[in-house]
Protein backbone atom coordinates (compact mmCIF):
# COMPACT_ATOMS: atom_id res chain seq x y z
CA UNK A 1 0.00 0.00 0.00
CA UNK A 2 1.07 3.09 -0.94
CA UNK A 3 1.65 6.03 1.74
CA UNK A 4 1.35 8.63 -0.52
CA UNK A 5 -1.24 8.05 -2.91
CA UNK A 6 -1.24 11.90 -4.08
CA UNK A 7 2.10 11.69 -5.15
CA UNK A 8 1.03 8.29 -7.60
CA UNK A 9 0.51 8.90 -11.49
CA UNK A 10 -2.86 6.95 -12.37
CA UNK A 11 -1.76 4.29 -15.43
CA UNK A 12 -2.24 5.51 -18.59
CA UNK A 13 -5.66 2.87 -19.18
CA UNK A 14 -6.41 4.49 -15.45
CA UNK A 15 -6.79 8.09 -17.09
CA UNK A 16 -8.19 7.07 -20.53
CA UNK A 17 -10.92 5.21 -18.74
CA UNK A 18 -11.75 8.11 -16.54
CA UNK A 19 -12.48 10.57 -19.43
CA UNK A 20 -13.91 7.64 -21.54
CA UNK A 21 -11.31 7.67 -24.41
CA UNK A 22 -10.56 4.85 -26.63
CA UNK A 23 -6.87 4.62 -26.65
CA UNK A 24 -6.91 3.29 -30.56
CA UNK A 25 -9.06 5.80 -31.79
CA UNK A 26 -8.11 9.16 -30.13
CA UNK A 27 -10.30 12.28 -29.52
CA UNK A 28 -13.10 12.93 -31.66
CA UNK A 29 -12.68 16.55 -33.29
CA UNK A 30 -14.80 17.92 -31.56
CA UNK A 31 -14.00 16.42 -28.18
CA UNK A 32 -10.72 17.47 -28.69
CA UNK A 33 -11.54 21.11 -29.66
CA UNK A 34 -13.83 21.25 -26.60
CA UNK A 35 -10.59 20.01 -24.15
CA UNK A 36 -8.89 23.04 -25.57
CA UNK A 37 -11.28 25.66 -24.94
CA UNK A 38 -11.52 23.95 -21.19
CA UNK A 39 -8.01 23.37 -20.29
CA UNK A 40 -6.13 25.35 -22.84
CA UNK A 41 -2.78 24.29 -24.51
CA UNK A 42 -0.77 21.92 -23.52
CA UNK A 43 2.55 23.71 -23.10
CA UNK A 44 4.73 24.59 -20.44
CA UNK A 45 5.66 28.45 -20.23
CA UNK A 46 9.09 29.03 -21.54
CA UNK A 47 11.00 30.92 -18.64
CA UNK A 48 14.41 32.00 -20.06
CA UNK A 49 17.68 33.08 -17.66
CA UNK A 50 20.57 34.72 -19.28
CA UNK A 51 23.44 32.99 -18.80
CA UNK A 52 25.46 35.79 -17.00
CA UNK A 53 22.44 35.35 -14.72
CA UNK A 54 22.81 31.70 -14.16
CA UNK A 55 26.81 32.51 -13.56
CA UNK A 56 26.15 35.31 -11.00
CA UNK A 57 23.18 32.34 -9.37
CA UNK A 58 26.72 30.31 -8.41
CA UNK A 59 28.10 32.65 -6.15
CA UNK A 60 24.69 33.13 -4.39
CA UNK A 61 24.19 30.81 -1.16
CA UNK A 62 25.31 30.09 2.20
CA UNK A 63 27.62 27.85 0.87
CA UNK A 64 29.14 30.73 -1.35
CA UNK A 65 28.98 33.17 0.84
CA UNK A 66 31.00 31.19 3.68
CA UNK A 67 33.65 30.92 1.36
CA UNK A 68 33.62 34.20 -0.10
CA UNK A 69 33.60 35.38 3.59
CA UNK A 70 36.81 33.44 3.80
CA UNK A 71 38.15 34.79 0.80
CA UNK A 72 37.79 38.11 2.38
CA UNK A 73 38.89 37.30 6.26
CA UNK A 74 41.83 35.78 4.28
CA UNK A 75 42.54 39.24 2.46
CA UNK A 76 42.12 41.45 5.66
CA UNK A 77 44.55 39.84 7.67
CA UNK A 78 47.14 39.23 4.19
CA UNK A 79 47.51 35.60 4.00
CA UNK A 80 47.70 36.37 0.06
CA UNK A 81 48.09 32.69 -0.20
CA UNK A 82 44.70 31.06 1.58
CA UNK A 83 43.27 34.35 -0.03
CA UNK A 84 44.21 33.10 -4.13
CA UNK A 85 43.88 29.32 -3.44
CA UNK A 86 39.88 30.52 -2.25
CA UNK A 87 39.46 32.83 -4.64
CA UNK A 88 40.67 30.22 -7.76
CA UNK A 89 38.69 27.45 -6.14
CA UNK A 90 35.50 29.35 -5.82
CA UNK A 91 35.83 30.23 -9.60
CA UNK A 92 36.46 26.87 -10.22
CA UNK A 93 33.23 25.35 -8.55
CA UNK A 94 31.38 28.14 -10.23
CA UNK A 95 33.11 27.68 -14.31
CA UNK A 96 32.55 23.94 -13.95
CA UNK A 97 28.78 24.49 -12.58
CA UNK A 98 27.79 26.85 -15.40
CA UNK A 99 29.27 24.74 -18.17
CA UNK A 100 27.73 21.08 -16.33
CA UNK A 101 23.78 23.42 -16.60
CA UNK A 102 24.97 25.30 -20.38
CA UNK A 103 25.86 21.50 -21.59
CA UNK A 104 22.52 19.85 -19.76
CA UNK A 105 20.49 23.27 -21.13
CA UNK A 106 22.13 22.55 -24.89
CA UNK A 107 21.17 18.63 -24.80
CA UNK A 108 17.20 19.02 -23.76
CA UNK A 109 17.16 22.03 -26.58
CA UNK A 110 18.50 19.41 -29.00
CA UNK A 111 16.39 16.74 -27.96
CA UNK A 112 13.37 18.05 -28.31
CA UNK A 113 11.48 17.78 -31.39
CA UNK A 114 9.68 20.61 -33.21
CA UNK A 115 6.50 18.52 -33.89
CA UNK A 116 4.80 15.49 -32.26
CA UNK A 117 1.82 12.93 -32.78
CA UNK A 118 -1.50 12.92 -31.29
CA UNK A 119 -4.34 10.14 -31.98
CA UNK A 120 -7.77 11.97 -32.84
CA UNK A 121 -10.33 11.02 -34.85
CA UNK A 122 -8.66 7.22 -35.56
CA UNK A 123 -5.64 8.94 -37.54
CA UNK A 124 -2.66 10.16 -36.18
CA UNK A 125 -1.93 13.72 -36.81
CA UNK A 126 1.23 15.66 -35.84
CA UNK A 127 0.72 18.59 -33.95
CA UNK A 128 2.81 21.48 -33.23
CA UNK A 129 4.32 21.80 -29.90
CA UNK A 130 6.86 24.02 -27.58
CA UNK A 131 9.74 22.26 -26.05
CA UNK A 132 12.20 24.62 -24.99
CA UNK A 133 15.31 24.51 -22.47
CA UNK A 134 14.09 25.32 -19.48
Amino acid sequence: MNAYPSLVSPSPKASTVSTDTDPAVGLTEAEAARRLAQFGENALAETHVSAFAKLLSYFWGPIPWMIEIAAVLSALVAHWADFLIILVLLLLNAGVGFWQEFKADSAIAWRCAPECCAAAAGRICPRERSCQAM
